[in-house]
């Protein structure tokens, strides 16, 4: 039996759908937002000047949707048009060959009438084939973490956002000179400056063929990917550079080379298994919330504060111990960790932060707990800023 939400609070959504000659796919998602049984939803569809059959689509229902077909400058330029136009309190884009899952409005709008002070919300979501049918979870998709967000990957699968409008009176809409990342930009920015949330809940499926504009960037889509995570983080070769480069290659060699491919997937296989390990390690704060011996956070400006506490608990393996701390790369404290047991570091900012918080936590003593291979200093209880 699926889940009966009821709503206290019923505010307008917008949901928009940018397209451009995607007739094979766009009815599948149009009655995927009409048949949400959230009552109260504005539906934009920009389309771009279709030649194919999407305009005798929009024609079949535009009593329950609003929609324009005209010359645009593409996909992000429409996506902004209906921002524009847009007179819902709570805003999403659905591109023309994704899909919602049942229930999916409803449940955004659950969470933010609970939660109001997150701006952004994001969940599960699955990757279906070009005829619709099942292929998997998307299987990068975490709890929020804007240091991962900034320098390993984007783990927000698109189709499964919903955001509040207002923030568009601080931020600007997304970015008409980014092609691929666009999305990703937005999330990173958003996250700097407001609470981005987590909601466990399947909201939508993305649809995963080769003609897609992410599928086919090639090294473009690298490059415009390097520029993101270099303007919002302070290292020159993120991981993220590699993971996506691992891709971008292999991609190119198995669609353009494909007797080099033969010869070569071997080693891509084998550097995808070595990047997969440094990504394990690499920030140093794990699901759990142990940390590794160097433990890195990125903290979201969403407050005047003049600190920022964190709450932690060491174990009798590294007592006593230091810790040393630094803060937008500088050094910055050393702690001295007397005991095992709960403990707090305070880190002093001194007022309005205009950018996020970069810390990074360095112990001097580690362990390795049976059966587990990781090296291990201390774990996190909580952080308060």
């Amino acid at each position: 039996m699926s889940e009966v939400i009821i709503l206290s609070r019923m505010p307008l959504v917008t949901v928009i759908t940018p397209s451009f000659n995607q007739g094979r796919f766009i009815e599948e998602t149009i009655k995927s937002v009409l048949s949400q049984d959230y009552p109260n939803i504005e539906y934009l569809v920009i389309d771009g000047g279709s030649t194919d059959q999407t305009i005798d689509i929009l024609r079949r229902y535009e009593n329950r949707i609003s929609w324009v077909s005209e010359k645009d400058r593409g996909q992000t330029d429409a996506i902004n048009k209906g921002l524009r136009s847009a007179r819902g309190e709570i805003v999403c884009w659905l591109n023309s060959d994704d899909t919602y899952e049942p229930g999916a409005i409803s449940k955004a709008v659950e969470f933010f009438n609970e939660n109001p002070e997150v701006m952004l919300v994001y969940g599960e979501g699955n990757e279906i084939a070009e005829d619709g049918s099942f292929l998997h979870r998307f299987p990068a998709t975490q709890k929020f973490d804007l240091w991962a967000l900034t320098y390993i990957h984007d783990y927000i699968l698109q189709p499964t956002t919903f955001f509040r409008e207002k923030i568009f009176d601080e931020i600007d809409y997304p970015s008409e000179q980014l092609n691929w990342c666009m999305d990703w930009d937005l999330w990173i920015r958003i996250g700097r400056r407001y609470k981005v949330a987590y909601v466990d809940f399947v909201f939508a499926n993305s649809r995963i063929y080769k003609e897609t504009k992410t599928g086919s960037g090639g090294i473009r889509r690298l490059t415009e990917i390097m520029s993101v995570m270099r303007k919002y983080g302070n290292k020159k070769f993120p991981l993220g550079c590699f993971l996506y480069g691992v891709d971008t290659l292999e991609t190119i060699c198995r669609d353009k080379l494909s007797l080099a491919y033969f010869f070569l997937s071997p080693l891509f296989q084998q550097a995808r298994r070595v990047l997969s390990l440094v990504q394990y390690r690499y920030q140093g704060v794990y699901a759990d919330k142990w940390l590794g011996k160097t433990a890195r956070f990125l903290i979201p400006v969403n407050a005047d504060y003049g600190s920022l506490s964190f709450h932690l608990e060491a174990p009798a393996m590294i007592s006593p111990s230091i810790v040393e701390i630094s803060v937008h790369n500088r050094a910055s404290i050393n702690y001295k960790i007397e005991s095992a047991g709960s403990f707090e570091i305070v880190i002093e900012t001194y007022g309005i932060q205009t950018e996020p918080v970069e810390v990074e936590l360095n112990f001097n003593k580690t362990f390795i707990p049976q059966k587990d291979p990781r090296t291990l200093s201390c774990q996190l209880q909580y952080i308060i800023s």
